[in-house]
């Protein structure tokens, strides 16, 4: 975890939001409604909502992506937005990919 980013986990089995911010202090919030919807909003620009994936999810994401990209022939606007979305999505890959190799509750360990 970047020791300068603030970093939220969300337990939906318990219905809590946990923040931990840059210096480590952290905020909770308990008791949120078990269909919290998260959204990032940029002044001008279009509400976004987040897309949660298993890091074999978004390994296949990334896969039909780039294979897309390469083999399929698409309009110009799908291309274009395709490009921008995969570093996205194989920064994702890989980020899920460290947390899972340290997730100390995985069986192999």
């Amino acid at each position: 975890m970047d020791e300068e980013a603030s970093v939220v986990f969300y337990d939906r089995a318990n219905n809590r939001l946990r923040l931990v911010l840059p210096g480590g202090e952290e905020l909770q919030l308990r008791g949120l409604a078990p269909d919290l919807e998260f959204r990032a909003v940029e002044v001008g620009g279009p509400p976004r909502q987040p897309l949660w994936l298993s890091h074999e999810q978004a390994g296949i994401l990334s896969k039909t992506i780039h294979h897309v990209l390469e083999h399929v022939r698409i309009s110009s606007r799908a291309r274009e937005v395709l490009a921008e979305l995969a570093p996205q999505v194989d920064e994702l890959r890989d980020v899920l990919e460290a947390l899972e190799s340290d997730d100390p509750r995985r069986e192999d360990r």
